[in-house]
């Protein structure tokens, strides 16, 4: 059986935790428990500034920190990971925001900025669609690069399923890491 659950992090911990869950996939920016959780990098994820294609800066083709706190900022609300890794990294350039918009969902931020309620920052993964069909552009941001790690986070004192560490290898091969490469996972026989 197959469940997707999208969840804050620290609850997401807690099921792991519980055993509810088998493993996680995490950014690298969440803080782990290194006695009790292991874990495999899955791959590079980088968030990108979005604007909807008619916006004053896709016009400009560029942005700098300080275009930030001019413009309304579609965000998730604390406590937020993502939203503190973006917040963090603006902060150590020597910017601020201006307005802040909290939105729930990545899925609801992304229309926002295509309804022209304000501009974000999301991973590339999150939007390539819309990039790709021309809803949103984006737009470089001068010295300042959005990137962090995903990984694949599983209890240090368990054993993964056949199933699981079958999709969990699969998963890995599929993002480029080879055979030579490839860290394998604790595994039950059963």
């Amino acid at each position: 059986q197959f469940e997707l659950d999208i969840l804050p992090s620290a609850r997401l911990l807690e099921r792991l935790d519980a055993n509810i869950l088998e493993f996680l996939i995490l950014s690298d920016q969440i803080p782990l428990n290194e006695a009790h959780h292991d874990f495999r990098d899955l791959c590079r994820d980088e968030m990108i500034f979005i604007v909807p294609p008619d916006h004053r800066l896709a016009r400009l083709g560029t942005c700098t920190v300080t275009d930030l706190a001019q413009e309304t900022f579609l965000v998730k609300a604390a406590p937020s990971a993502t939203r503190t890794f973006i917040l963090d990294k603006i902060r150590a350039s020597g910017g601020t925001l201006g307005r802040e918009m909290h939105i729930s969902s990545t899925e609801a931020i992304k229309q926002g900025v295509m309804h022209g309620l304000g501009v974000s920052i999301l991973s590339r993964f999150t939007v390539a669609h819309e990039l790709d069909a021309g809803r949103l552009c984006e737009v470089p941001m001068d010295s300042m690069r959005f990137e962090r790690g995903i990984r694949i986070v599983f209890r240090r004192d368990k054993l993964l399923s056949p199933a699981t560490m079958r999709f969990l290898e699969t998963l890995v091969l599929d993002q480029g890491a080879g055979p030579a490469v490839q860290k394998r996972f604790p595994a039950s026989d059963g």
